[in-house]
């Protein structure tokens, strides 16, 4: 009987890792002694002694081409089960090439079947036959090779069905011989094993396995690299994937897909979790609102942009980053809060990681400063320059899209957003080069010149902010002076003051993108609006058309939406300056004017003489005869409610134009405007405020006189060379019956006379009766012709004015300049007091008789004089507590001879610190 190996050289180099397969196989022979008619199956033993086990990828025999095998095998060997098929597991049905002759060995390919360190039993039964085999006549015998042997060897009939000829075939065992790695992969969540969610990897195992649902095993070659996936839902109870573990051991989180080397056997198992629930809200100044946060990465539903009130889902561990808009009407963005601790943000964004169910506020409010005092150093331009490369000291996003993170400022209110963009200074605001042009910010773009010395550009850079202010400066040919400051925020917010008295001339102020004819931005108009937004992502512009009214200081905002930006008046929210003037200066002890109110009854057949006197003013007495003239001249023939100018043959000088003039109004209502021209004023109702506010006038007898009413006769004039005579015969009031007569004589030496008829009494109005330099005159008490003369007047006292320059206020950080006026010829030096309460001190006790000081004097500062007016410039400093202080300010004034002391003083004015 001669002996061949059936398992011949499977070779392991194991120096090199590396895996041999078996290439060369020799038959088992058996004797002949079996007939053709009987059913067997063939049974022999796999001892697989690698500790790593084997892999087996065919079971070759010499038998029929074409014929069909059924391969079965058992642990612990097959002595003993060779009739017990149940005891027995079917690896499957397998059938031999066609294509080979029947004399080589016909592989039973069992794709790659693992078996570990054991002994099993096999049985092989062939169910049809093929070709016929060439026959054998040796007896069974055994082989052994790396890591497996075969032994023993029996042929039986019984119950596995099958035909075993009498010309018996051989076998030759394919196996790998390790190392190979075992990878258990299994699923867990908080409350236990997921029995449900499958596991997948890529490559398939040697059995061709990808996984599947609960625990598994696969199998691969030693350092054979494997990625495992796991579905990043369940599908059931609503569990996320969390990370995974390699032999206990917690991997990097939210890493579906991992790959690792086969080596040995590894425990795989992919931890899932509940979702994290992420609460957004959003408040202004502690009042809940409504408002879009947007999330990247978007939740596990797959939403990216959520309103407050809104909850979001995501896996424990996820990092997230919320974005708040930078607008919420007319609040703006301040910080994030996170379960109640504040998260300070400048650009609006917020990146947390999501441990566990969390409350995400996005709080928003007034702005903490309309105009930032803080404004840095002066930049030194000239009219029309250019002044490069600022750092802003963050990434501004720009309109249209991208960032800058440095400015060039042009002295004419614009900077271009991107430093070296262009070298034009813009002198001239022209609205198409806007889009045209490259990016830029106009605060107020017109063509600015540096009118004092204080006058500049003013550039600085803060945490969270970038500011430039245009200071004191003016548009061309134009006297006014203000202050344009704008300042830029990481998220795109754009913050713009105008503060002071900006002229009724055109100018722009825009964010816009540029670098383009055709995509223009949107035009809005912002003086009419609290809060707008568009849909132009190519920016906005505001360009106010020339009007009669000068834009007055002014707040407001814009930022970047979705699509295009929005924008609010943020004005009414701010602190504003304030000046108000209180008290007056010193007043005269004689008054420049005189009236009396009343129904005139008591000017009848009366006449007074005004002659003009040395202290300015007139002194007044009644005539002990009646000086009524008759020639009263030619009938003017005015009509109710008119106005006639008469030329005077010479100049009539009074106490406030010693000049004199050449030319009266006499209007149908009973006075003259002394000045013709000076305003087409009929009023027919007299009036007490109006006769101080209004232009010079001499009222005889101001009251409705209707000259045009059939029952009158009317106004007549007679003018001679030395005296022009201005008389109101027989005129009745409107709709009265009772004619009434006044006469009104300028004299040539500046005296005047008045003198009534027999009849002056009237019903149900007043009548009026006096002398104003008007324009704005101090109103005197009232007093009564017939009781009160004769008395004198003077020239019109004009005390010193304070106030404050045009265009100034008194801002943070600002300097504003307190214009004291009316200075007399006489005065010599003066100061500025400064406190923090009003006061009422007369200062007559001290000998400046008429005089108040208005003010507590905390401070002082001495000012020289050069003019009538003198100009003081006081520094309001950077310190944003200063905001809604009220001090209280006054000038006195060294004026020799104008009392006993010598000095005299100002209103008061109030200066309240705001932040425009």
């Amino acid at each position: 009987m001669k002996t061949i190996s059936l398992v011949t050289s499977a070779i392991l180099a194991a120096s090199m890792g590396l895996t041999a397969q078996e290439s060369v196989c020799s038959p088992w022979e058996v004797g002949s002694t079996l007939t053709t008619s009987s059913n067997r199956s063939w049974f022999f033993d796999l001892s697989v002694t690698s500790s790593n086990g084997i892999t087996v990828s065919s079971f070759d025999v010499h038998a029929d081409a074409g014929s069909e095998w059924q391969v079965y095998f058992r642990a612990g060997g097959y002595s003993g089960h060779t009739s017990n098929q149940g005891s027995w597991t079917l690896l499957g049905n397998y059938v031999t090439p066609t294509n080979l002759p029947i004399t080589a060995y016909l592989p039973l390919d069992i794709a790659d079947r693992h078996f570990d360190s054991g002994t099993y039993g096999i049985a092989l039964v062939r169910v049809s036959s093929g070709s016929q085999t060439t026959p054998y006549t040796t007896s069974f015998a055994g082989d052994s090779g790396p890591g497996a042997s075969i032994s023993g060897g029996q042929v039986r009939s019984g119950i596995f069905s099958g035909t075993l000829r009498s010309r018996m075939v051989g076998v030759c065992v394919r196996y790998h011989v390790g190392p190979y790695g075992r990878f258990n992969m299994s699923t867990e969540a908080p409350n236990g094993p997921l029995l449900t969610t499958p596991l997948w990897a890529s490559p398939a195992d040697v059995y061709g396995e990808t996984g599947g649902q609960g625990s598994s095993s696969l199998f691969y070659p030693f350092d054979s690299t494997v990625t495992f996936t796991a579905p990043g839902t369940t599908n059931s109870n609503g569990l996320l994937f969390d990370h995974w573990k390699v032999d206990g051991v917690e991997q990097t989180l939210f890493q579906r897909s991992i790959s690792r080397t086969s080596g040995g056997n590894q425990n795989l198992t992919a931890t899932y979790d509940h979702p994290r629930i992420v609460t957004l809200q959003a408040n202004c100044d502690g009042n809940a609102a409504v408002t879009s946060v947007t999330s990247s990465p978007a939740d596990r539903f797959g939403t990216s942009i959520a309103m407050s009130g809104d909850t979001l889902e995501f896996r424990r561990l996820t990092e997230v980053t919320f974005s708040a808009a930078p607008l919420l009407g007319d609040c703006v963005f301040t910080q994030w809060r996170v379960d109640g601790v504040v998260v300070p943000s400048a650009d609006g964004l917020l990146t947390t990681t999501i441990a566990a169910d969390t409350t995400i506020v996005a709080e928003y409010g007034q702005p903490s400063s309309c105009f930032e005092g803080d404004i840095g150093p002066a930049l030194g331009m000239g009219d029309d320059t250019l002044s490069t490369n600022h750092a802003l000291g963050f990434d501004f996003p720009l309109p249209g899209g991208g960032t800058t993170n440095a400015i060039d400022i042009s002295s004419n209110g614009f900077v271009w957003l991107q430093a070296g963009s262009s070298s034009d200074t813009g002198q001239a605001a022209v609205l198409p080069q806007l889009w045209q042009n490259p990016p830029r910010i106009c605060a107020l773009w017109s063509n600015l010149i540096m009118p004092t010395s204080g006058s500049d550009v003013h550039f600085h850079a803060l945490p969270g902010r970038a500011v430039i202010t245009w200071k004191n400066v003016s548009i061309l040919n134009r006297p006014q002076m203000f202050t344009v400051q704008c300042t830029m925020f990481p998220n795109g917010r754009v913050q713009f003051a105008h503060i002071g008295e900006i002229p009724a001339v055109a100018w722009i102020t825009a964010v816009v993108a540029g670098n383009t004819a055709i995509n223009q931005p949107g035009p809005l108009n912002i003086a009419t609006q609290s809060s707008w937004s568009n849909t132009f992502d190519a920016g906005w512009f505001w360009q106010p058309l020339p009007n009669p009214n000068p834009h007055g200081s002014r707040v407001f905002t814009s930022a970047p939406i979705e699509g295009g930006f929005a924008g609010a008046d943020l004005s009414n929210l701010c602190a504003p300056s304030v000046a108000m003037a209180y008290g007056s200066g010193c007043a005269s002890d004689v008054p420049a004017s005189f009236y009396q109110l009343g129904d005139g009854s008591d000017l009848a057949s009366t006449s007074y003489r005004m002659t003009p006197n040395a202290a300015g003013g007139y002194d007044v007495d009644v005539s002990a005869t009646n000086l009524f003239e008759s020639a009263i001249g030619t009938n003017r023939d005015l009509n109710d409610d008119d106005l006639e100018t008469v030329d005077l043959p010479f100049s009539f000088a009074y106490p406030t134009n010693p000049i004199g003039t050449s030319s009266i109004d006499v209007c149908s209502n009973g006075f003259l405007w002394l000045e013709a021209g000076s305003t087409s004023n009929t009023a027919f109702q007299a009036n007490v405020t109006s006769f101080f506010d209004l232009p010079t006038r001499l009222a005889p007898f101001w009251v409705d006189l209707n000259p045009a009413d059939p029952l009158s006769d009317g106004v007549y004039v007679n003018v001679l060379s030395n005296r022009v005579v201005i008389t109101w015969n027989d005129c009745v009031r409107y709709n009265g019956t009772t004619p009434l007569t006044a006469q009104c004589i300028l004299w040539a030496d500046g005296s005047v006379t008045l003198s009534y008829g027999s009849s002056t009494a009237v019903t149900l109005l007043q009548v009026l009766t006096g002398w104003s330099p008007g324009y704005g005159a101090t109103a005197v008490e009232a007093i009564q012709l017939s009781t009160d003369v004769p008395f004198a007047t003077a020239a019109p006292s004009n005390p010193i004015a304070l106030d404050v320059a045009p265009g100034s206020v008194p801002a943070l950080g600002q300097t504003v300049a307190l214009e004291a006026s009316n200075l007399s010829s006489a005065v010599t030096a003066g100061a500025l007091f400064l406190g923090v309460a009003q006061q009422q001190l007369d200062l007559g006790v001290i000998g400046a008789d008429g005089c108040t000081l208005l003010t507590s004097v905390e401070a002082s500062m001495p000012f020289g004089i050069t003019g009538s007016i003198a100009t003081v410039n006081l520094d309001i400093p950077a310190d944003p507590a200063l905001i809604g202080d009220t001090y209280y300010t006054q000038v006195a004034v060294i004026e020799p001879g104008a009392n006993a002391l010598g000095v005299t003083t100002s209103n008061g004015l109030t200066l309240t610190v705001g932040d425009f």
